[in-house]
Parts: structure tokens; C-alpha cells; sequence
């Protein structure tokens, strides 16, 4: 808790009985090339934490892939979530993050979510430029906000792709391409 300046590259966390790498109140951490697998909980949590790096990582077969609880200013770039027992990427009352050219794959439900659930209208900022859902058993995109952002929500959405996601493209419609 409350570690910061740090620069993770190249673990691996495997098989651990609740999160693979897990950031609490902790700023300006990069985490590079690291991977989590078959952890019991979440791959990557950043849990009230801002301003680190997450590029290249990958999340596979956690219950969810990344984790951005109540944390804002964060980067999350080139990062892979695959085969999690629910999500790929959720951002969970979080704010002014940037999401860029991360996929989510084979995911039991959502490739992407953000949610307001506690403080509705909280998740806002949010970028997602470039970002894949592919073959993901729900919806390739879910954005619960509400905003002046892309389709009324409270975040900005460019240049998504949405391939076979079995429930569809995205809610609100207009998240990504093609629906």
C-alpha cells in the first residue's frame, strides 16, 4: 500500500488466491511485460491509485483481467485480457484514465466496462482510442456514465473495433465499429 515510483517489468504472478498485481494508493508505478494467470480474483488492480503506466501486460484466465477502482490519471496501453471468467477491462467509478490499443478476447462477459455503480455519474474522462473486444461471450463495450462524452456517456470513444462479441457491439451503440 502506498508504493510509489516503482518500475515492474517482466513478472509473472501465477495461481495466487486473490489478485496477481494489486497497486493501493500508489502513484507513478510502470508496469511493463508482466503477466498474470489463472489468479483468483483480478490479474491487475489499481485501486485508488493515479498516474502509473500498465503497457504490454497481459491478464489471462483471472476472474477479471484489469481492475481501475476510484483511480484517475492512469495509462493503460498495449494490454492484453484473455479468457478472464468475466471481464476484460473494468474501470469502476474512475476518472480521466487513458485506455489505448489494449485487447480484450475470450472474455466470459463484457471486453470492456465502465460502471458508476456507487456513485452514479463518477466515471467520466475516461479515453479509449484503438482499443479491440473481440470473441467476448457479452457486449465488446458497456459504458454505465453519463456524460457530454461520446453517445451521452461521460467518457470519449475513437477508433474501437468490435469483432463477434456475442451480445453485440456496445451500450450505448456508437462505442466502437462495427455495432
Amino acid at each position: 500500500n502506498g508504493s510509489s515510483f516503482n518500475h515492474l517489468v517482466g513478472n509473472t504472478s501465477t495461481d495466487n488466491s486473490e489478485r496477481g498485481f494489486f497497486t493501493t494508493f500508489s502513484n507513478d508505478n510502470i508496469l511493463t511485460r508482466n503477466t498474470a494467470r489463472s489468479n483468483n480474483t483480478v490479474g491487475f488492480v489499481l485501486n485508488h491509485s493515479t498516474d502509473n503506466t500498465l503497457e504490454r501486460n497481459k491478464s489471462i484466465d483471472n476472474s477479471l483481467g484489469f481492475n481501475t477502482r476510484f483511480s484517475s490519471g492512469n495509462l493503460l496501453v498495449k494490454n492484453q485480457a484473455e479468457k478472464n471468467l468475466t471481464r476484460g477491462f473494468l474501470l469502476f467509478n474512475a476518472s480521466a484514465n487513458t485506455l489505448e490499443l489494449n485487447r480484450a478476447r475470450d472474455n466470459a462477459l463484457e471486453g470492456f466496462f465502465v460502471v458508476t455503480e456507487s456513485f452514479p455519474g463518477s466515471a467520466g474522462d475516461n479515453i479509449f482510442t484503438r482499443n479491440k473486444s473481440q470473441k467476448n461471450d457479452d457486449l465488446g463495450f458497456r459504458d454505465d456514465s453519463l456524460g457530454t462524452g461520446t453517445t451521452g456517456t461521460g467518457n470519449i470513444y475513437t477508433n474501437n473495433k468490435c469483432i463477434a462479441n456475442s451480445a453485440g457491439g456496445s451500450a450505448p451503440d456508437g462505442l466502437c465499429s462495427p455495432q
